[in-house]
């Protein structure tokens, strides 16, 4: 029998229902001869990796994929599995953590598998990489979600309790500490209660099976109905909420007339919560060919640019000791950024610390 030599390589035509069938695969899959020089990619892979598909097929060593790639001995881990599962033809797993300096950090599970074709051919090795970003990042948010629900309860439960075993240990006797007490407690309780409504109202926007019935409606009673319901509470800051002068032909939405009133409304409230006394809240209308731009203008304290990005994430607060004192549970803006996405929207916000905030709501419009 002739021994081909160990660098012999025999890969299919690109054409190969093989091939094909692995680049449809959702795991990222590379192919490497003997020596551990990469022959093939599947167009997953180089995505995951962000790499040019072309290039890494230029017999590039599999080490050199990974050399951008801030994990300690990763290249190392790699070529050693390999060696192995080609000398020894078993399966190696590795579960590894790829972050680049540029991009945020990603995990892996690599499943390093080798085949021989034939006695004649050396062994080839086939690797597989399985996105697990997702999943783990997934998991940490429930982690955290858990833990933050578990501290915003804390509070509020360890007061009700506090102040009334100190009621029941005679505190009721004294009238006007009584009253001071039970008005402490009540306030707590109510503080519970927003905090399981924004909870409830949160499941169920994540649940997979919600969608929010969308009708054709008219922005205009609408958001002078927020002004109208805003104005009250600004008025004690002195604050005025004011509606720009509508467009004479408004377009109308598809939308869900209270959980609008419900974004736009946590909006102005928001504005009003952060706005210094003797400012203005403006609410105006940017129409264009396909959507509606709803844009809430405050002249508050505003917000630091390493901020914004997490601006909308669940139980964030930029000042964690003003926020909680104001009142508010941390779901507000998570809640207002589901509701607009079960609209197919989107929501953003631009500011400038000192100067004041805009926050953008795009609604798709009704076209006629």
């Amino acid at each position: 029998m002739t021994i081909i030599a160990a660098d012999a390589f025999l890969l299919p035509s690109i054409d190969s229902p093989w091939l094909q069938a692995i680049e449809a695969l959702g795991h990222g899959i590379l192919i490497a001869d003997a020596h551990l020089q990469v022959r093939w990619v599947n167009t997953k892979l180089a995505e995951q990796l962000s790499i040019s598909k072309a290039e890494v097929e230029k017999k590039l060593p599999l080490s050199a994929l990974f050399n951008d790639i801030e994990v300690k001995d990763l290249s190392a881990d790699l070529t050693t599995s390999a060696n192995s599962c080609l000398a020894t033809k078993t399966t190696q797993r590795l579960i590894v953590n790829l972050a680049p300096a540029d991009k945020p950090r990603s995990y892996f599970d690599v499943l390093l598998l080798c085949f021989q074709p034939s006695e004649d051919i050396a062994p080839v090795l086939l690797m597989v990489l399985e996105d697990r970003t997702k999943i783990i990042l997934t998991e940490k948010m429930r982690r955290d979600f858990v833990a933050n629900v578990s501290h915003e309860l804390r509070t509020p439960l360890s007061v009700l309790k506090g102040y009334t075993e100190t009621l029941l240990s005679g505190a009721l006797k004294d009238y006007d500490l009584a009253v001071d007490f039970i008005t402490t407690i009540e306030q707590h309780a109510n503080r519970l209660t927003r905090l399981v409504e924004d909870l409830l109202d949160l499941s169920k926007f994540e649940a997979d099976n919600f969608i929010l019935p969308l009708e054709v409606i008219s922005l205009e009673p609408l958001l002078l109905r927020v002004q109208g319901l805003a104005q009250a509470k600004a008025s004690l800051k002195n604050i005025t909420v004011v509606t720009q002068p509508l467009p004479k032909k408004l377009p109308k939405i598809m939308g869900h007339v209270s959980s609008l009133e419900q974004v736009f409304l946590n909006l102005v409230d928001n504005a009003i919560k952060y706005s210094p006394a003797d400012t203005t809240i403006s609410i105006s209308f940017q129409p264009s060919d396909a959507h509606v731009v709803v844009a809430i203008a405050d002249e508050g304290i505003g917000i630091e640019a390493k901020f914004v990005p997490r601006l909308f994430e669940r139980f964030f607060r930029v000042d964690k000791t003003r926020s909680k004192h104001l009142g508010g549970t941390g779901l507000g803006l998570s809640i207002v950024k589901h509701t607009v996405q079960a609209h197919h929207g989107d929501i953003w916000v631009e500011s400038t610390p000192g100067v004041g905030s805009t926050f953008m709501v795009k609604l798709h419009r009704v076209l006629a």
